[in-house]
């Protein structure tokens, strides 16, 4: 400002002298307070691939930038802002590839290309790990979502494809035989079979063939469907040595899948007067008892399903022909 004869910039008192028409002269007197420019700091970011407007143009890189607001501040001097930019990565949160389940498949952790996300999404049974349980997640297309928060985060979706297990079923014609005689056994629900033991059979990976043991033999049947899914299934031929007085047995597999064929173990023999057959899990504990032999166990007490495992049998029984019999052994429940 023009002051006392030159341009002044500093705070202070100013005094001019003005010629009056009237030959006076006129003091001013001035008082003049110079404000400090208003200076703000400021720290700004932005995700990598956007853009901000500093310094007057669009700025896509990290680095310190000004800006000036003309009367900007409250004693209508200029305000000067220095931002600060940072510019932040973008986590890719893309879902790496999935394969397609069946039902009876394990577990499995999906995975991505930046991990610490959260999974949801039909079947995922721990949200953290993205751990997807295909048996949970049930037949059919489930959507996954996986999300990476934050204000740079990302998210992805995808479809996983659960295919249903094959109803895996066997049969004997003749469950149970005399010695030397045979039988014919048949399986269904898949694309491919394979009997186990192939002892004694035409043919071990055909839907049908005939059975000739010449012991009791329990066969496991697996069936594959075109989808690659497995299933399994079990059937037990009794080998009777005499009509009466003969074996006593006990199968050592069965598949309690609730397909109608071998879903109960039974105490097998045609001449039992009397009986008491009890099982036990691999504590000791028993979980079954019965002096029927028409009653069978299910896999099951009190309504509780019992899991895949291997448990222990005994059976103390009197034929009819007064012989006792006493048989100890092993039960694998197969589902």
């Amino acid at each position: 400002i023009f002051l006392q004869g030159a341009y002044q910039t500093a705070s202070g008192t100013y005094f001019d002298t003005l010629a009056a028409a009237n030959g006076c002269d006129s003091i001013i007197t001035i008082t003049l307070t110079v404000n400090p420019a208003v200076t703000s700091t400021i720290l700004d970011s932005i995700c990598q691939g956007d853009s901000i407007l500093l310094g007057g143009s669009w700025q896509t890189t990290a680095g310190t930038y000004n800006d000036t607001i003309t009367n900007g501040s409250a004693n209508s001097c200029d305000s000067i802002i220095i931002t600060t930019l940072t510019v932040m990565l973008v986590t890719d949160a893309s879902i790496l590839s999935v394969n397609i389940f069946c039902e009876n498949d394990p577990s499995i952790d999906l995975q991505a290309v930046t991990g610490g996300g959260i999974w949801i999404g039909t079947g995922i049974v721990d949200s953290a790990i993205g751990s997807f349980d295909p048996s949970a997640a049930g037949t059919g297309s489930n959507q996954i979502i996986y999300t990476i928060a934050g204000s740079c985060g990302d998210a992805d979706t995808v479809q996983i494809t659960v295919d249903p297990m094959p109803a895996a079923t066997a049969t004997a014609a003749e469950p149970i035989i005399n010695l030397g005689e045979g039988t014919w056994l048949n399986g269904s629900g898949g694309t491919s079979y394979q009997w186990t033991p192939a002892d004694g059979l035409g043919c071990a990976t055909c839907l049908s063939t005939a059975a000739n043991p010449q012991e009791t033999t329990t066969y496991l049947l697996t069936v594959t469907d075109s989808n690659g899914c497995v299933s399994f299934d079990s059937v037990t031929v009794v080998i009777v040595q005499n009509p009466c007085g003969g074996e006593v047995f006990v199968p050592n597999v069965f598949t309690p899948n609730g397909d109608g064929e071998n879903d109960k173990v039974y105490v097998f023999g045609k001449c039992i007067e009397s009986m008491l057959f009890a099982i036990y899990d691999r504590w000791g504990n028993k979980i079954y008892e019965s002096s029927d032999q028409s009653q069978g166990w299910d896999g099951t007490k009190q309504g509780k399903e019992f899991n895949n495992g291997v448990y222990v049998y005994m059976l103390n029984a009197v034929l009819q022909n007064e012989e006792t019999v006493k048989l100890k052994g092993n039960i694998t429940l197969l589902k």
